[in-house]
């Protein structure tokens, strides 16, 4: 009766722990490492002068305990949290270093129901809680995946005014004469995509954010993925060649798709 007993309350509390993934984005250097950083610090010392005063949880004292708890997917490189606090108390004290791609940590917390149903079951409830830092770069891909290749090329062209006409000479300098009926040549398709990076990195680095593919401008993502060779293509075409006008998402290179793709699936 005793180990009967056992195992339903254990079947209770599965059904009553519940699990709540949470996406922390934004673009380079915008906040979300130190916020996390202080999100996290808040929430385990929430019994030493923590200041969470919009969650109900703790504002009503049923916030029990939070600790952090193994990752389900390893896969997934860890929040630098540990690093990021050391950084804070430092001396002198610094910003946490930016993150360079998704990252997540979790979180168990303990907490009492509000809920009166919940509370004929059992006093407390888990909830584990998995915070990812996602980059906001790749979110600027999501307008891709509506497009085919040639209207995006398009667009881009488009943009190449003022300073983006003056960082994008290299780029236009290598397309110039470029017949997209003729044989491939690779060495020179390698090159154009990487001035088409060099490009959108010169971009970023004067504070524009509306640069495509944003996945292309997290470097450290992509450089162990030489597969990944993409630019603009020409803006005109002959009607010959429909694959110009497939959607971006069968269209473009796997490393590119792959990340619009992981967002249009939701984290």
């Amino acid at each position: 009766m005793k180990r009967l007993k056992t195992e339903l309350n254990a079947l209770v509390n599965r059904g009553v722990d519940r699990h709540l993934r949470l996406a922390v984005t934004g673009l380079s250097r915008s906040g979300k490492t130190a916020f996390i950083t202080a999100l996290v610090n808040q929430l385990l010392n929430i019994h030493t002068g923590a200041r969470l005063p919009l969650l109900s949880a703790a504002r009503e004292e049923r916030l029990l305990g939070v600790k952090r708890v193994p990752q389900r997917d390893f896969g997934i490189p860890r929040f630098t949290y540990d690093e990021g606090l050391a950084q804070l108390y430092g001396q002198p004290p610094m910003w946490p270093t930016p993150t360079r791609g998704v990252s997540e940590i979790r979180l168990a917390l303990r907490y009492r129901s509000n809920d009166s149903l919940l509370r004929h079951f059992k006093d407390t409830s888990t909830l584990y809680l998995e915070i990812v830092d996602y980059p906001g770069e790749w979110l600027l891909d999501l307008p891709m995946l509506a497009q085919d290749y040639l209207s995006w090329s398009r667009q881009m062209t488009g943009l190449l005014q003022g300073q983006r006409a003056e960082w994008s000479a290299r780029w236009r300098q290598l397309c110039a004469g470029l017949d997209p009926l003729a044989p491939a040549d690779e060495a020179r398709l390698a090159d154009i995509a990487a001035a088409w990076t060099d490009y959108l990195h010169a971009c970023k680095r004067e504070g524009l954010h509306f640069i495509q593919p944003g996945a292309l401008s997290c470097p450290e993502k992509w450089r162990a993925r030489r597969r990944c060779s993409f630019s603009r293509g020409p803006t005109s075409t002959p009607s010959a060649k429909p694959s110009w006008r497939r959607p971006i998402k069968t269209a473009t290179p796997a490393c590119c798709a792959n990340a619009t793709n992981t967002i249009a699936k939701g984290w």
